[in-house]
């Protein structure tokens, strides 16, 4: 497989990112949704996105507000990446805190609601018994034929820890990123609280049409020195840019490529 520099865009700051991202989204939703009625099929006449959490996670949602009139939230799919197996009041959740940050706003102005795919909240003590009710899910809305390995989402948003963890992949945990049967995979001993999760994974993530990775902060300026510089390096983040090429693109923030030499 060939190994090629990751797309790169810079921004200023936090918000810049996000807003270049929801420009992205909504530039995605309108291809597909606004085909010639005889070229589209049912299939494609949603818009499935599939996000990861974080503190980036929550400004991206304000940003998707702000334009919340160009949106076809009635015809959009949402899915989790991963998900941290918590209740979904808690602060660690990603389905709570898009519910906190988007569905609930949208509610509160009578807008259409997407439709969400979320974790069993009653089922969170068991990462295995999570894992399986998940991928089903994905399975019976992307596997109506046999033939169908791997589900394709329209884009993908995955932030990046500075020790090159996507989703609940972590660089540690070898045996999660060499699964490539299973679509969603149980997370039971993972490094960073809490240690119980489920992640989509590395062939999962990578099928997507487009994957935007959200970079911000110099705490992260290690990190990109190393994917820019040694794009074959074995970190999660980097292998879905080795088995997603051309379809994977970097927003990062400058201060979180203070490290790297970039060429004009």
């Amino acid at each position: 497989m060939t190994t090629a520099a990751p797309k790169l865009i810079q921004f200023d700051d936090e918000r810049e990112v996000a807003c270049a991202t929801t420009e992205q989204i909504i530039k995605s939703q309108n291809s597909k949704l606004r085909q010639p009625v005889k070229k589209r099929t049912r299939r494609e006449n949603r818009f499935r996105l599939a996000i990861s959490g974080g503190q980036l996670m929550q400004t991206l949602l304000k940003a998707l507000l702000y334009r919340k009139e160009e949106i076809e939230w009635e015809k959009w799919d949402i899915f989790f990446v991963d998900e941290r197996l918590v209740p979904f009041n808690s602060n660690e959740s990603n389905y709570g805190q898009l519910k906190r940050g988007l569905l609930d706003p949208l509610k509160s102005i009578n807008y259409p609601q997407p439709n969400v795919y979320h974790i069993e909240e009653t089922e969170i003590d068991d990462a295995n018994v999570v894992a399986q009710t998940y991928e089903k899910q994905l399975i019976n809305i992307f596997a109506s034929r046999d033939s169908v390995r791997l589900p394709t989402f329209d884009m993908i948003l995955l932030g990046c820890a500075p020790d090159g963890h996507i989703a609940s992949l972590f660089p540690q945990c070898h045996h999660n990123l060499r699964e490539e049967m299973a679509w969603v995979i149980p997370i039971t001993d993972a490094p960073l609280e809490p240690t119980k999760r489920i992640s989509m994974s590395v062939p999962v993530i990578s099928n997507s049409n487009q994957i935007i990775f959200m970079v911000t902060g110099s705490n992260n300026a290690e990190l990109m020195k190393m994917i820019i510089e040694k794009p074959s390096c074995e970190l999660p983040s980097a292998l879905i840019s080795t088995c997603a090429p051309g379809r994977v693109s970097w927003y990062v923030e400058n201060e979180a490529l203070k490290e790297v030499m970039l060429l004009d």
